[in-house]
């Protein structure tokens, strides 16, 4: 009877003991949990073993959960890694790497942080990143993308072919450091229904879309007051959606649905005729061209010639042709140059060899000549001397001098003219901006006229 109390007593020890070393160790594993990380220590028990990757393992197949410390100590493969999927097999590989000393030490690599989706044309030479961020330890760092959108539709051409547009991740690297992917996904430029043709479809597609006032959150189904869309075929892709949007909007080339505008189906309408037409090029001739009446070539600072592909809207380097001069110009005009102090041609032609593609306006006048009386002189310093004593806005279109009547008050209703005035004034740098005007341009003004005065000047 004795033996047998003795050995209920040791069992009861025994028992007394484990449950002891339990709370013991549970106490020690809940201290060293507030201690700090240490990576690979995944069951927090001071050291880093193969126990700890079988830990890693259970928890990966969701047979264990873990603590917020024992999450922060298996984050041992830290590329492209967040708060929303810290862990993963990769951690557990690395973790047994490090084990087996194939790793030097934990963690692998810096932080990195790659936000964003990247929309993009089909024969786009390198992949947009206009907002995407790529963040090294939470400073930027500048990728490197191997794949170009036109090489990803060589290579998925077949998905293209199905889909009418591509999705896919690019491996993004920091160097030779993999530092993670990005989503990308590709399109050509207005065939926004993605049937891989630009036709009046599209141009229809387009219509219904800015007619139903759409709220601009394309993840929703609120096209209810427009004709039925291709958008609200990929209601569960708002991705998709966006690259439509990309796709329609040819002007700012954005995916921001509430960018779509007339401005796009006129340009769209436009690209389809012309190709219809067999015409491979179009141009874009815009602004003024400011100059004296004794330069020989046409000052083009101010003006866009601008040649675009039709199939792909890129830009193509030329040299336009103006076959007319300033020094002509004013030699075919001195009549009228004689009468009003300067000459304009609202019509002046450009050519892409024997093309015509637009026309320009060009104004010319006297350097010096503010106030148009065909000569440089001491009246031409005063109205100098008056603009920059007005301390002029910077708006040539309205009347703000404080009461100092200038010459700009004239041609209120004729900016370019304005603009010209500015030209003649602004002998130092000779810009149209009225801001550049100061005392230097009144100074050089009258050394203009004093050496004309002395006859060393013509």
């Amino acid at each position: 009877m004795s033996k047998i109390k003795q050995i209920s007593t040791s069992i009861i020890i025994l028992i007394i003991c484990l449950l002891f070393g339990v709370m013991s160790n549970n106490a020690k594993a809940t201290e060293r949990a507030t201690q700090g990380t240490m990576l690979g220590d995944v069951n927090l028990d001071g050291s880093v073993s193969l126990e700890d990757v079988i830990y890693l393992n259970k928890k990966l197949a969701g047979v264990i959960d873990f603590n917020e410390q024992q999450i922060a100590n298996a984050d041992c493969n830290q590329y492209g890694s967040d708060n929303t999927n810290r862990i993963n097999a990769l951690d557990a590989v690395v973790l047994l790497q490090y084990i087996v000393e194939k790793v030097p030490e934990l963690p692998v690599g810096n932080i990195y942080k790659i936000e964003g989706i990247s929309y993009n044309y089909i024969d786009d030479e390198k992949i947009n990143l206009d907002g995407v961020t790529f963040k090294k330890d939470e400073e930027d760092f500048t990728p490197t993308i191997k794949l170009s959108p036109k090489k990803i539709y060589e290579d998925y051409s077949f998905v293209y072919k199905n889909a009418g547009y591509i999705d896919l991740t690019c491996d993004v690297y920091d160097g030779d450091n993999k530092a993670g992917s990005l989503r990308v996904l590709v399109g050509k430029q207005g065939d926004v229904n993605l049937d891989k043709n630009v036709d009046l479809s599209d141009i229809a597609e387009m219509l219904n879309i800015i007619n139903g006032t759409y709220s601009g959150k394309i993840s929703q189904d609120n096209l209810d007051k427009c004709q039925e869309t291709v958008l609200k075929n990929y209601n569960a892709m708002p991705e998709v959606q966006k690259l439509m949007i990309k796709l329609a909007d040819i002007t700012d080339k954005t995916t921001n649905l509430l960018n779509l505008d007339t401005e796009d189906v006129a340009k769209l309408m436009r690209k389809y005729a012309l190709k219809g037409a067999g015409i491979e090029y179009y141009y874009v001739v815009d602004g003024a061209s400011y100059n004296y009446i004794d330069d020989t070539e046409l000052n083009l600072n101010n003006v866009t010639i601008k040649k675009y592909e039709i199939e792909t809207d890129k830009e193509v380097e030329f040299t336009p042709t103006i076959k007319l001069t300033p020094k002509g110009m004013y030699e075919n005009a001195k009549s009228v140059y004689d009468q009003v102090g300067y000459v304009s041609n609202e019509n002046c032609i450009v050519y892409d060899g024997d093309k015509m593609i637009g026309r320009i306006h060009v104004l010319i006048g006297k350097k010096g000549d503010v106030n148009f009386d065909g000569k440089v002189d001491n009246s031409d310093v005063t109205e100098i001397n008056k603009i920059v004593d007005a301390r002029y806005s910077g708006n040539i279109s309205q009347n703000k001098l404080s009461g100092a009547k200038t010459v700009f008050d004239n041609y209120i209703s004729m900016p370019e003219v304005q603009k010209l005035i500015i030209k003649l004034a602004d002998v130092t740098d000779e810009s149209i901006e009225l801001s550049n005007i100061n005392e230097q341009d009144a100074l050089a003004v009258a050394e203009m006229y004093a050496e004309a005065g002395a006859g060393l000047n013509q």
